[in-house]
């Protein structure tokens, strides 16, 4: 059986396949007398590259190329950048928006023995109070935590800081900065689809806040915000969309002192709104929240959390 250099020596120049072994053989067929050529029926396929010539391919139009290239480009940067283009879009809203107040969650909540934690920002622009008492906007700052009792029961806490502004014809625009706050609560799911697409929740919460006094002409004013509400929310899943919606009830008081005395509570004109708002996991446990209140106040809340 006689190996055939097809290109008489292209291949010891090349390094592919047995160069050094085939041009011996072929010197040694030389010196024997014997032929070079063989029948091909004798000749072995060798690994590594042949030199048989490559057929021609088929000429692509450069334009129609350059467009493929530039929509393949395109569509690896945006998955790149597609979560900075989320969160730019979120911080604008905040920005540019003056709709954030006491959050009702959500519908998601930690499993059994795990751990929910992140940070909340809440403004309530306008919650008007009883028998023209006045109008209240305030806006708090949380570090958030609740754990899982049960899959089905979890408690919330939170802390932070909060400021209130009072409107109020007789005196003014008071304006009282930012101190103490704290929330608690708790949550119940009502339900939840073997596939997980639907689910239904309620929750209790209760918010109070503790801003700085402050000083006027007609003496020293201080305030407290609480409000009291339950909710319930019912939730689709759209792989890292999960929209929801439902109504919440309350009480929204002010309790006002004027040096340390004269003591008065107003509560708030309405007490039954609308929720919209939706969950958008960045991964499998980080997740942005955004929220709007309607109806009883103009508000909403926005958070960035983590299950663990």
């Amino acid at each position: 059986m006689v190996w055939l250099d097809f290109e008489q020596g292209v291949e010891v120049r090349s390094g592919h396949g047995s160069p050094s072994f085939c041009f011996v053989l072929r010197k040694q067929n030389e010196a024997a007398g014997r032929a070079t050529q063989a029948d091909p029926s004798e000749v072995l396929p060798r690994w590594g590259k042949t030199s048989v010539p490559a057929r021609n391919k088929t000429q692509q139009d450069p334009s129609k190329l350059l467009l493929v290239k530039s929509i393949f480009y395109a569509k690896i940067l945006f998955m790149k950048i597609k979560y900075l283009i989320f969160i730019s879009l979120i911080t604008f809203l905040i920005l540019s928006s003056n709709l954030w107040a006491t959050p009702s969650y959500g519908t998601d909540m930690p499993k059994k023995h795990g751990f929910f934690t992140g940070l909340e920002y809440n403004i309530i622009v306008e919650r008007d109070l009883k028998n023209n008492n006045g109008r209240i906007k305030n806006s708090d700052k949380f570090l958030m935590l609740s754990y899982g009792i049960f899959d089905w029961l979890s408690i919330d806490l939170k802390a932070g800081a909060g400021s209130v502004t009072y409107k109020d014809s007789a005196v003014g625009d008071l304006k009282f900065r930012n101190n103490f706050a704290g929330a608690y609560g708790f949550r119940i799911k009502l339900f939840e689809s073997k596939n997980k697409f639907l689910k239904i929740t309620t929750a209790f919460q209760h918010i109070s806040v503790h801003p700085k006094g402050a000083s006027t002409p007609a003496g020293k004013y201080t305030i407290i915000v609480d409000e009291w509400f339950g909710s319930t929310l019912a939730s689709i899943k759209l792989n890292k969309f999960v929209p929801y919606f439902g109504f919440k009830a309350g009480t929204y008081d002010v309790i006002r002192w004027i040096d340390d005395s004269n003591r008065k509570r107003f509560k708030s004109e309405d007490n039954l709104g609308l929720i919209v708002g939706f969950d958008y996991w960045l991964t499998d446990k980080l997740k942005l929240n955004f929220e709007h209140h309607f109806i009883d106040e103009i508000a909403g809340s926005f958070s960035v959390g983590i299950n663990f």
